[in-house]
C-alpha cells in the first residue's frame, strides 16, 4: 500500500515538476524574446528622426499609428 502511495507522489511531483519549469522557461523565452525584439525595433530602425511616442505607438500596435486591436 505504501509502495503504491510512493510511486503515486513521485509520479505526480515529477509532472508537477515538470510542468512547472517548462511554464517558467516559456515565459522567460517569452520577456527575452520581447526585450531583444523591442531594442532591435528602436535602435536599428531605419526612421531615426522619430519621435519616441511615435516609435513606440508604431511598435506596439504593429507599424500602425491609430490602430487599437
Amino acid at each position: 500500500m505504501h509502495i503504491k502511495l510512493y510511486i503515486f507522489l513521485y509520479y505526480y511531483l515529477l509532472f508537477f515538476f515538470l510542468t512547472y519549469v517548462n511554464t517558467i522557461v516559456a515565459f522567460t523565452k517569452s520577456i527575452l524574446f520581447n526585450t531583444v525584439r523591442f531594442l532591435f525595433y528602436f535602435y536599428f530602425s531605419s526612421h531615426k528622426k522619430m519621435s519616441i511616442s511615435i516609435k513606440l505607438n508604431r511598435y506596439l500596435f504593429h507599424n500602425e499609428t491609430f490602430s487599437f486591436y
